[in-house]
């Protein structure tokens, strides 16, 4: 037709003509129907529309898509519905969507179902929905479900709702669910694929239809989403189908829906399931209605569950047939929600079920209800339990039911709260029952309320509980009703308690009959306010009765009153009780009059009070008596005044009983005339308080007599204050008791009589209390005296202080007792003087005490007499300071005896100075042990003395060694070096090197050597066995100056993986003759592009050709501009085809005319397009006939206008007619416009 134009692409419709001039059907291809505008389409018939192809039908665009009229749409048939894209589908609008028919809906396929979206299935009516296929519908993905509105569900039928999927039912929402209606039915089995949000939208209609199913196919974890309402609209018989484990898993929720018959429609088991807490939330007007059989088979736990408010609404029929352990069950908070009539339904069974904490919850409006034969039915746990208030709001008529062992059961605080009224009608029978401590717990108000025929039937132990509060309140009538036999039960606090005006109202009868424990109880206040008849009225006994401290409330008149028989037959507890007014107002005779037993049981207070007077007429067996407490307690005047008779009675323990002070009272008569038994027995510290001149008077009997615990008191001053016969006079066991400060404070003269007459006597400690002065003025024989124990007791300082004689005197095994401290304290000059039998005698540990400046000191002589272990006690510190001349003295044994720590420690100096016989002597280890500057200090003369094993030993040490001595090394010393040693040399070491030295390194030592540091002389020396034993990592660090001093010997001898470590800097200094010797098919083609890169111009021009031939491809790609420009046209002639077609465009443009003139044929050939398309314009034109000719088709095809224009009319006219013809219409053009040239082979 003449509106469809044809092309080599595709056929297309003219846009311009009117849609009536085209013949739709005939549009078989979709780019033809996507040619036509919106218009055009929105233009077509429906029969147009109904002709348009299947096959073209997907070429429409979303635009004509959305163009289509509603109407257009409802004609469109389902083939060509069917064969609509999944574009094209979501492209629909909405309302086009809408206008979908039936059979048009149900023809679309999965992948167009799903192409849907939301807006356009929110458009779909109910009607449509109901007409999908249930293939479409099980093919519908998360956005089609998630889409669908609640009215849309509710259009799902059966028979679709039962093909949904389980994971679509996943994407359904709650409500959606909801919207479901009956249909859910249709899931079967799957509704176990439901969440719990989904279950819990069921409706109650629809949970009440899924239990209706011949199968509960919802889970347990289902179960607990469906809400309390769903549950309450379940029949009983339905809830029955649950299990007790299902039951059991209700929420508390659920359980708020549970009802009375679905409750009482349960067997007991599924009742009993039934968890506490759900059970606490069951409305209280539901469990109204719990027949009585299900009250009786509630649990325990569910009856302690529930609220109050349920507990209120039982009646009292379910109240009444709660068993014993339902009972127990309830809690105290439950128990106090109980109405009266609820409490009284329990009935004597239930009441005597509870427990106490029950008990004491109950309401005081119900305990005051509870009927008598309940009361009756309390045991006394039970009744004990019963609260204050409780006990308060009982009438009098439960008070008097209560049986006797209940009522004393009853708290004591329970009786304190009984009000007066109820007391008062308590029968006498009642106050009998009540027991002591309750009647004793009645408050003052209570008890005189009670009459006095009440408190005449009160017992003994029952008045023995009132208080004082309590009897004191009474009245004189109530006083007075009390029997003597209730009276005898006051206990003695009672008695104390009495008040004044109470006692006063005691008749003497009464009082008469007071036992002594009573009268003893009595306060000084209450004896004082006794009468002159009571006071008559008292038996001895009762005199005698009267506590020691209540004395104290006679008055002084009174007590000087007495006479001295009346004193005499106090107690000696009435007399130490005297206050010290009344103590000092007593007479002498009064004194006097006193009993030994009374003068001991004087209080200290007492006897310190003693006036002169008192103390004068004190007798010998007074004193005697006395206790050694009341001796310290005499004071000072009291003391100084007793008679030399009386003194002279006091016995040791009395004297040793003085205090400092009472002893410094003493005057020199008094102590004079002590015996020795006497002055022994003065405490030592008392003593010291002697004057110095007291103690120079003490005679010479006086001071042997001394203990040696009164010598050792004795202060400094005093020891100090001894004359030298006193000393003389003292005992070995006496000079050994001095203290070390009275030893501190004797002078030389004093010190030098003691150690002439009791040297050994001496303690370590009073030795060590010498100062060095007087160390110092020993004589040698003294020291010498001293025994070894005493030698090692002196101090550092002393020590110190010793002289050189002293020292030299001393015996060896005196020295050899000597600790490590002392001998470290030992002064230079004292240790140069050792002898050598002293220095035998020394320990290693002596030898190790010595410090560097003793050590110093030492003489030659002295260290050779040193043995093995001595010698190797000698610490560092003290082997570093030995010179040159103390340690060649030692012998080669002494030498190889020292550990590495010494050896280390020897100076540099000295290690310089060992001979080469005496560096012999020294052992591996010990070579090892040298320390950096000591192998530095080594001179050559001792470094080639030294043996293999030596030299090694040296390790890496070896770097610290000159040059000067590393190029004075022997070559076979150099050759005995460890590979280690080799590798650890320094750069400046290794360029020491002679070639000697260097032609002897073996193979091993060569792969460890730093060859980055040779010099040229050195590698030119280097053998071709040594050069093929170096690694690539050797070979990559020879210096470029190395690298180009290299012989082409030398250079043949590599291997291709050395020659393969050149780096480009060590190519760049290679040069021409070295490249030109390398072997072309190995050596050459083993250089790395890198490598290829380094060479220099001058380098590569003078390559020959057959190494230039013989290139790889990727190190001609390698070659820099100036490389290839630096290529001779021989050369480049030699160059293989395949090196030049990997040539970079960038090696081709740097070509020069001539060059490009050079490439054989086969090399024009090679190139690519790529290659071709940047020749410049002066390499097009240098190109020769022949390798025009030889250019490929397709590079014809790949030049420029450019290139072409530059091509000659030779070169033009030696194209062949398949070259020609390869080329396109444009360039064909361009020579033929640009060139203006005859085309000599014209297109046929």
């Amino acid at each position: 037709m003449s509106s469809i134009t044809t092309t080599t692409l595709a056929q297309t419709v003219d846009r311009s003509i009117p849609l009536t001039a085209i013949t739709i059907s005939e549009l078989k291809e979709p780019a033809q129907l996507a040619s036509l505008s919106v218009s055009q389409i929105s233009s077509m018939s429906s029969t147009q529309i109904a002709d348009i192809a299947t096959t073209a039908i997907s070429g429409l665009t979303v635009a004509q898509i959305q163009a289509i009229s509603t109407a257009q749409i409802n004609n469109l048939s389902t083939a060509q519905l069917a064969n609509l894209t999944p574009t094209q589908i979501t492209a629909l609008k909405p309302a086009q969507v809408k206008a979908l028919g039936t059979e048009q809906l149900q023809a679309l396929n999965s992948s167009q179902i799903n192409a849907l979206n939301a807006t356009q299935i929110k458009e779909f009516s109910t009607q449509q929905i109901a007409t999908l296929t249930t293939d479409q519908i099980n093919t519908m993905g998360r956005p089609w479900i998630a889409a669908m509105s609640p009215t849309q569900v509710t259009a799902l039928t059966s028979a679709q709702a039962a093909a949904l999927t389980e994971t679509q039912l996943t994407f359904m929402t709650p409500v959606q669910i909801t919207a479901m209606g009956d249909d859910v039915k249709a899931l079967d089995e799957k509704i176990a694929s439901l969440s719990k949000a989904q279950v819990a939208a069921l409706s109650t209609a629809q949970a009440s239809a899924l239990f209706d199913s011949n199968h509960l196919y919802l889970s347990d974890v289902q179960l607990t989403a469906l809400t309390s309402s769903a549950i309450a609209g379940l029949t009983a018989s339905k809830l029955d189908l649950l299990s007790a484990e299902q039951i059991t898993n209700f929420t508390v929720d659920q359980a708020k829906g549970l009802t009375y018959q679905q409750l009482n429609g349960l067997n007991a088991y599924k009742l009993q399931a039934i968890e506490a807490k759900d059970f606490a939330a069951i409305n209280a007007t539901e469990l109204q209605s719990l027949n009585d059989s299900q009250v009786s088979n509630l649990t325990s736990g569910q009856i302690a569950a529930l609220t109050p408010t349920q507990i209120k609404a039982l009646t009292t029929s379910q109240i009444s047939k709660l068993g014993s352990e339902q009972i127990q069950g309830l809690t105290a908070n439950q128990i106090s929600t109980l109405s009266s009539t609820q409490a009284i339904a329990l009935g004597t069974s239930g009441v005597s079920a509870l427990t106490v904490k029950q008990i004491a919850a109950l309401p005081i409006n119900v305990v005051k209800t509870l009927e008598t034969a309940q009361l009756a039915q309390l045991s006394t746990a039970q009744i004990q339990a019963l609260s204050v208030q409780q006990v308060n709001a009982m009438t009098t008529a439960q008070i008097n039911s209560l049986e006797a062992v209940q009522l004393r059961a009853l708290d004591d605080s329970d009786i304190a709260a009984l009000s007066i009224n109820t007391l008062k009608l308590l029968n006498t029978n009642k106050i009998d029952d009540l027991s002591a401590s309750q009647l004793g717990r009645l408050s003052a108000l209570q008890l005189k309320s009670l009459s006095t025929s009440q408190l005449n039937s009160l017992t003994s132990s029952q008045v023995q509980n009132l208080s004082a509060k309590n009897l004191a309140a009474l009245s004189s009538s109530q006083v007075r009703a009390l029997t003597s036999a209730a009276l005898s039960g006051l206990t003695a606090t009672q008695v104390k308690d009495l008040s004044v005006s109470t006692l006063a109202t005691l008749s003497t009868q009464q009082l008469s009959g007071l036992t002594s424990t009573q009268m003893q109880a009595l306060t000084a206040l209450q004896v004082k306010a006794l009468t002159t008849d009571q006071l008559n009225s008292l038996q001895v006994t009762q005199i005698q009765g009267i506590d020691a401290s209540d004395v104290t409330g006679l008055s002084v008149a009174s007590l000087k009153a007495l006479n001295s028989e009346q004193i005499a037959k106090l107690s000696e507890n009435q007399v130490a009780a005297l206050s010290l007014a009344q103590f000092k107002a007593l007479s002498t005779s009064q004194v006097s009059a006193l009993t030994s037993t009374q003068v001991q049981n004087l209080s200290n207070t007492q006897v310190a009070n003693l006036n002169t007077a008192q103390a004068a007429a004190l007798s010998s067996t007074q004193l005697s008596g006395l206790k050694t407490e009341q001796v310290q307690a005499l004071s000072g005047e009291a003391l100084s005044k007793l008679n030399t008779a009386a003194l002279s009675g006091l016995n040791t323990a009395q004297l040793q009983a003085l205090t400092s002070s009472q002893v410094q009272q003493l005057t020199t008569a008094q102590i004079n005339q002590l015996t020795s038994s006497q002055l022994q027995s003065i405490d030592a510290a008392d003593l010291s308080t002697l004057s110095t001149a007291t103690v120079t008077a003490l005679n010479s009997n006086q001071v042997q007599t001394l203990t040696t615990a009164q010598i050792n008191a004795l202060t400094s001053s005093q020891v100090k204050a001894l004359s030298t016969t006193q000393l003389s006079q003292l005992s070995s066991s006496q000079v050994q008791a001095l203290a070390s400060s009275g030893i501190a404070a004797l002078t030389t003269g004093q010190v030098s009589i003691l150690m002439d007459n009791a040297a050994s006597a001496l303690t370590s400690e009073q030795l060590n209390a010498l100062s060095t002065s007087t160390i110092v003025s020993l004589t040698t024989n003294q020291v010498s005296s001293l025994s070894s124990d005493q030698m090692s007791s002196l101090g550092t300082t002393q020590i110190n202080a010793l002289t050189s004689s002293q020292v030299m005197n001393l015996g060896a095994e005196k020295l050899a007792t000597l600790s490590t401290t002392q001998i470290t304290a030992l002064t230079s000059s004292a240790v140069r003087q050792l002898s050598d039998a002293q220095l035998i005698a020394m320990s290693s540990s002596h030898i190790n005490a010595l410090s560097s400046t003793q050590v110093s000191a030492l003489t030659s002589s002295q260290l050779q007499k040193l043995n093995e272990h001595q010698l190797k006690a000698l610490q560092t510190s003290g082997v570093s300071t030995l010179t040159t001349g103390q340690v060649n003295g030692l012998s080669n044994t002494q030498l190889w005896l020292m550990s590495t720590a010494q050896v280390q420690a020897l100076s540099t100096e000295v290690v310089n100075s060992l001979s080469t016989a005496r560096l012999a002597s020294l052992d591996e280890d010990q070579i090892n042990a040298l320390t950096t500057q000591q192998v530095q200090a080594l001179t050559s003369t001792q470094l080639n003395s030294l043996s293999e094993s030596k030299l090694k030993a040296l390790d890496n040490d070896i770097t610290v060694i000159s040059t000067s001595n590393i190029q004075a090394l022997n070559t076979d010393k150099v050759n005995l070096l460890s590979s280690s040693q080799v590798a650890a040399l320094t750069a400046t070491q290794v360029q020491a090197l002679q070639t000697a030295q260097v032609t002897s390194l073996t193979t091993d030592q060569i792969k460890a050597l730093n060859v980055s540091s040779l010099s040229t002389t050195q590698v030119q020396a280097l053998t071709s066995t040594q050069l093929s034993q170096l690694k690539a990592t050797q070979i990559a660090a020879l210096s470029a100056d190395a690298v180009e001093s290299l012989t082409t010997d030398q250079l043949q001898n590599l291997n291709t993986t050395q020659i393969n470590a050149l780096t480009s800097t060590q190519a760049q200094a290679m040069t021409a003759d070295q490249i030109n010797s390398l072997e072309v098919t190995s050596q050459l083609q083993a250089i790395s592009t890198q490598g290829i890169k380094g060479l220099s111009t001058a380098a590569v021009a003078s390559i020959d050709t057959a190494h230039i031939a013989a290139l790889t491809s990727q190190q001609v790609a390698a070659l820099g501009e100036t490389q290839i420009q630096a290529l001779s046209t021989s050369q480049i002639e030699a160059l293989e085809s395949n090196d030049v077609a990997a040539m970079t465009a960038t090696q081709i443009n740097a070509l020069s005319s001539s060059q490009v003139s050079a490439l054989s044929t086969d090399s024009i050939q090679a190139l690519t397009s790529n290659q071709v398309v940047v020749l410049r314009n002066s390499q097009i034109a240098a190109l020769t006939t022949a390798q025009v000719r030889a250019l490929e088709t397709t590079d014809m095809r790949a030049l420029t206008d450019t290139q072409l224009k530059a091509l000659t009319q030779a070169q033009l006219n030696s194209l062949s007619s398949t070259q020609f013809s390869a080329l396109t219409s444009a360039q064909v053009q361009t020579l033929t416009l640009n060139n203006r040239r005859i085309n000599p082979y014209p297109t046929p």
